[in-house]
């Protein structure tokens, strides 16, 4: 029988014997390097995990030894690093018992450059793809202007992420993430709720201020939090513009007021089935999506009125905004969106058909995520 670093021998009449051996005749299980990352404050962070304590564990970044942790128990260490390259980073623990070294496998990882400076808010129409660090999404066209997408269909069981490398810091107030999107992603079992395996596929928006550790900012989410997603989804409907929706999740609790913190978008695929994807547009951090001043709406009128069904919609936009031009039925009910998209200042008209039973019919439009004007118009 082996125990530690003797052997127990047991005999007929003879007595039991022990042999002290050189080595243990435990497994020792090595360092793990299970993640690493770049820190909002453009450091370069790993963490290691040990299942047992060590004398020591020597910390060693690109074949150099860096520093080292002292009689370390078991659980989990994140490592920062300063002035690390830009580019590929090889990462490596050592543990040590005595003299035994226990060697972790070597890790890769990327150092990424930030876009400095820090900042409470941030907006973003995905004209470009400078502030973003993509793997698996891309910035394309979509109905008539840009957004943030994944492949159309995304491909199973494959990491798919939009890291943007602003920094921002949280405000005591307004601590918010506002975009619109359309996720047709595969739905999960009947009664499965996030993060449970058999919820299946799902889109979820993180942040870190470490590096390492990424939060939860919204609930990760698929094709039935909207009905009309789940329908398109069902029918292996592509993705438009019209499905889009206002998302708007808080920053705190996850976060306190100070916090620095690098954000990302990111699409988990299982093995199995997939579906059209994702696609967002009109990103705004800790501001109302309303640009740098409140948009207004002037001269808001509907022509003709009463009508039998074509009409057109006509006002003037004071400032840039995201517009979206709604009609609600006699009882109240949503019947159309029309998604307009970033409107420059100036007149504009939108042409609409309405259809349903004869009343009187009101006609929104929203300029960045907020109501701006109401009009009433008779269908006959």
């Amino acid at each position: 029988k082996g125990l530690d670093n003797q052997i127990i021998i047991a005999t007929h009449g003879r007595g039991i014997w022990t042999a002290t051996i050189d080595q243990s005749q435990l497994a020792v299980p090595n360092p793990a390097i299970t993640a690493s990352g770049t820190t909002p404050r453009g450091d370069f962070a790993f963490k290691i995990k040990l299942e047992r304590a060590f004398d020591s564990v020597q910390i060693r970044v690109n074949q150099v030894r860096i520093g080292r942790i002292q009689s370390p128990a078991a659980g989990e260490y994140i490592a920062t690093i300063q002035n690390v390259p830009l580019g590929n980073v090889n990462m490596e623990a050592i543990g040590f018992i005595q003299t035994a070294p226990y060697t972790s496998s070597v890790i890769t990882g990327n150092k990424f450059q930030l876009a400095l400076p820090v900042q409470e808010q941030y907006f973003d129409f995905f004209a470009t793809t400078d502030n973003w660090l993509l793997s698996g999404m891309g910035i394309q066209p979509f109905g008539g202007d840009n957004a943030l997408q994944s492949p159309h269909n995304y491909s199973p069981n494959t990491p798919h992420s939009a890291l943007l490398r602003k920094p921002v810091k949280v405000r005591a107030t307004e601590a918010k993430v506002y975009y619109r999107d359309v996720a047709l992603v595969e739905p999960g079992q009947a009664g499965s709720s996030f993060p449970q395996p058999e919820f299946k596929d799902y889109v979820i928006v993180e942040a870190t201020k470490n590096g390492v550790d990424w939060k939860p900012i919204s609930p990760g989410y698929d094709a039935t939090l909207k009905a009309n997603w789940q329908s398109a989804y069902i029918a292996s409907q592509p993705g438009i513009r019209s499905l889009m929706h206002d998302q708007v999740w808080n920053i705190t609790p996850a976060f306190a007021a100070n916090d620095t913190l690098l954000f990302r978008f990111r699409l988990f695929s299982d093995a199995s089935n997939t579906g059209w994807g994702w696609a967002i547009d009109d990103l705004y951090l800790q501001q109302v999506p309303t640009g740098l001043s409140e948009p207004s709406i002037s001269g808001l009128t509907v022509f003709p009125n009463p009508t039998t069904g074509a009409v057109s919609v006509s006002f003037k936009l004071e400032t840039a905004a995201a517009v979206k031009v709604e009609v609600q039925s006699p009882t109240g009910q949503s019947v159309m969106t029309i998604d307009r998209g970033i409107l420059n200042p100036g007149p504009h008209e939108t042409g609409l058909t309405l259809r349903g039973s004869p009343g009187v019919y009101l006609v929104r439009v929203l300029a960045g995520n907020q109501p701006a004007g109401i009009a009433r118009v008779v269908l006959r």
